[in-house]
């Protein structure tokens, strides 16, 4: 089977995680026993190691340093093992998974793949497309790979595929539900939760964490998807979360996660939260903490109404200038600001206004690094009062109508239209979330008297009702209330075509709700004299003076 490698830049030369899709021992079905070699991974690629030419590896002249191409990975001592020969080459378990350094192919420049150019200290770029070969018997057919709980739990693990697969949470077992696989182009590390399903490429390897004694995955045909491989954090249903990658350059970076949810625990929980493990050559290191103090690569957290906050932590090797980037904030309400807080610097960014934060990490000064110089703020914008204007109905061609006009409502409040035959028993009809328009309307198609109100509810779950209105089944007026001439300079005059058994009361508002005139009628009829008024929108309410019910209401402008 042929595996293609990406080069063409000297970014994309460096390590791989990988495994297996067939098998040298000619096991047919697949089964626990089933073993892989490196003989034909050698074909085209350089496969390098200690002892050189004496123990089968690739030595070309003048190349000494016989550095390990493939390292294996000890669960109970998270020390990475070279391969040490080729002559035999080891049999291995299929199921499970190596890292490869990725060179090039091994017929072009093959000195200075190897050893850095004497005039520009530099490796020879990897050809942009380079084909490896995995020859032997297709693994086919389910089996189960049995994991080992032994040192931290980490278990190397691979596709053991000639399919991209797709792993649920179904085939796991005893062990924590995260998926971690190498970034690619780079030395670090990430994390995919398996509720939502990860999908590994043919030949990719991938680690899983055991928590268990007798721990697992299962590998079966059904798992085989045409899907390409998964990107770090994407869910297939958008969920509360923020992406963030600390960079020092196109090779160096590391990846955290916050995801929110108010079934989560502040504190660590490997059922929630995926530990923070770092690759063997990895020099930048990037996490968030969990509120007793655990770095994790996925912090899972509630989501306070007003505020939550979250430290990350920051840290290299050596001394540097870094960034810390937004890749992606998913679903997190927009009247929420997401800040980035330097304790450090005294400073803060806005994530929504900008995507990206510099800074310099000094090793001789430890506030500069560490678990409290960064953190994400998430808080509650401060809002304007949100106030209804006008709530009316009126019957139009056999469907009740009914309208209401609002301010500074945005996209934060939950209208419902409640419906009742007797004004005490009310009942929800129609639900809808307010679009920031400060025009609503809603037609019931039906044939009946009925009184209606709307019930509203804003980000805190604070509820107020509006004022009742009353239609009567069999009244089809087009044209309750009119307002002229619209727009405006002086008077505004008005009619409504329903009888007045009394006094009403004509009231003017701002476009902030602010009540500017009060005036009272006994007709239905008269005029409003708005010539004090600024230019701008403004609404106006017929009030019945009986009940303290709105007849209608209509908007104007004044020029």
């Amino acid at each position: 089977m042929q595996r293609y490698f990406t080069g063409g830049s000297i970014a994309n030369r460096g390590w791989r995680l990988m495994s297996s899709p067939v098998n040298n021992s000619s096991t047919l079905p697949v089964s626990t026993a089933a073993t892989y070699n490196f003989s034909s991974l050698k074909t085209n690629l350089f496969i390098t190691g200690a002892g050189g030419n004496a123990n089968g590896f690739d030595q070309p002249a003048s190349y000494g340093a016989n550095g390990p191409t493939i390292l294996f990975y000890n669960t109970a001592t998270a020390v990475f093992a070279p391969l040490t020969t080729l002559t035999p080459t080891p049999a291995i378990n299929v199921g499970s998974g190596f890292y490869f350094y990725f060179r090039g192919d091994n017929i072009h420049n093959i000195t200075q793949k190897l050893i850095r150019s004497p005039t520009t200290n530099t490796f020879a770029i990897p050809e942009k497309n380079v084909v490896g070969l995995q020859s032997g018997t297709l693994n086919q057919q389910s089996f189960t790979y049995t994991l080992t709980n032994a040192g931290a739990g980490y278990n190397l693990v691979g596709n053991p595929y000639p399919s991209n697969i797709t792993i649920p949470a179904s085939a796991l077992t005893g062990t924590t539900p995260f998926v971690y696989t190498f970034a690619p182009g780079g030395n670090s590390i990430t994390a995919q939760d398996v509720s939502a399903g990860v999908t590994i490429q043919t030949g990719q390897g991938f680690y899983l964490k055991s928590n268990s004694s007798s721990s697992a995955i299962v590998f079966k045909e059904n798992l085989k998807t045409t899907a390409p491989g998964t990107i770090a954090f994407k869910a297939e249903v958008p969920k509360p979360q923020i992406t963030l990658k600390m960079i020092q350059d196109s090779a160096n970076y590391d990846i955290a996660q916050l995801r929110f949810s108010d079934t989560f625990s502040k504190n660590y929980n490997e059922t929630e939260d995926a530990d923070d493990l770092n690759g063997n050559w990895q020099t930048t290191l990037f996490g968030a903490m969990t509120a007793d103090g655990h770095e994790v690569s996925i912090a899972s957290q509630p989501l306070n109404k007003q505020q939550t906050s979250v430290f990350l932590s920051v840290n290299d090797v050596a001394s540097g200038n870094y960034k810390i980037k937004q890749i992606e904030i998913s679903a997190i309400p927009d009247y929420y600001d997401v800040w980035l807080l330097d304790h450090f610097q005294n400073d803060s960014l806005n994530m929504r206004n900008s995507d990206s934060y510099e800074f310099k990490l000094d090793k001789k000064v430890a506030a500069s690094y560490g678990n409290s110089r960064f953190e994400i703020v998430i808080n509650k914008k401060q809002l304007p009062p949100y106030s209804l204007i006008a709530f009316t109905g009126q019957r139009n061609i056999n469907t009740n109508i009914i309208k209401w006009n609002t301010v500074n409502e945005f996209t934060y409040i939950t209208f419902e239209i409640q419906y009742s035959a007797d004004d005490k028993d009310f009942r929800t009809i129609n639900t809808m979330q307010s679009a920031g328009s400060g025009t609503y309307s809603f037609a019931d198609a039906a044939d009946k008297n009925g009184y209606y109100r709307l019930k509203q509810t804003d980000l805190d779950g604070v509820v107020k009702y509006s004022n009742v209105v009353i239609i009567s089944a069999g009244s089809n007026s087009q044209d309750v209330f009119t307002v002229y001439p619209n727009p405006t300079a002086n008077y505004l005059h008005f009619a409504t075509n329903q009888p007045v058994k009394t006094t009403f009361g004509v009231d003017i508002y701002s476009s902030m709700g602010a009540l500017l005139k009060s005036t009272t009628f006994n007709s239905n009829t008269g005029q409003v004299d708005v010539s004090s008024l600024m230019t701008g929108f403004y609404s106006i309410l017929l009030i019945d003076n009986n009940t303290q019910k709105t007849i209608a209401s209509a908007k104007f402008i004044k020029q």
